[in-house]
């Protein structure tokens, strides 16, 4: 296994180096996940319609209870994408897995099983930890596709009721915004 494969599959299959909007559509008919209906309600702050733009923000979640190719044990599982209207374009946001455990064992055990993956497909990675959150950060330099990956595992905040592993495209995470 590739460290590209590897984030494919953990991304349900998707090629995940495409554009969102393209990927949006695959996870709109995948079997896997079930799309809530997006999230319309906040800004870009300032309010950029106060300098004369207009500017709106949507959350795609796309909610599942199982992953075809992780062995872990979760209570759900959230799949993010957002997307921003601004002056007539629209941006995408690379995907963002959210699992979410109803115990710290759960998810330390979760995190641990996704850093042994990456441990052996990465040729770089950094690892960090901040009250009590874990965070992982996976370079392949040999990848052609996918180059890095982020882990954040933690308490989750109130929606989440329980513990979390956020699992994103890219790294440099700033632990301390969280």
């Amino acid at each position: 296994m590739s460290f590209d494969t590897t984030t494919r599959q953990i991304f349900f299959n998707a090629k995940v180096d495409q554009s969102s909007k393209d990927l949006l559509e695959f996870y709109k008919s995948s079997e896997y996940l079930s799309l809530d209906p997006p999230q319309k309600s906040y800004t870009v702050y300032p309010p950029l319609s106060a300098l004369g733009q207009d500017s709106l923000s949507e959350q795609y979640a796309f909610r599942f209870k199982t992953h075809p190719y992780l062995s872990f044990r979760f209570r759900e599982g959230d799949l993010l994408i957002s997307k921003t209207k601004s002056n007539g374009k629209e941006l995408y946001s690379p995907p963002t897995l959210k699992f979410i455990f109803d115990t710290q064992e759960q998810s330390e055990l979760a995190y641990k099983e996704l850093v042994d993956i990456y441990s052996k497909l990465s040729t770089r990675k950094r690892f960090s930890n901040y009250k009590d959150r874990n965070t992982a950060e996976f370079t392949d330099d040999k990848s052609s596709a996918i180059k890095n990956i982020g882990l954040l595992q933690g308490k989750g905040d109130a929606l989440a009721n329980g513990y979390i592993i956020e699992f994103r495209l890219g790294n440099d995470r700033d632990i301390h915004d969280r």
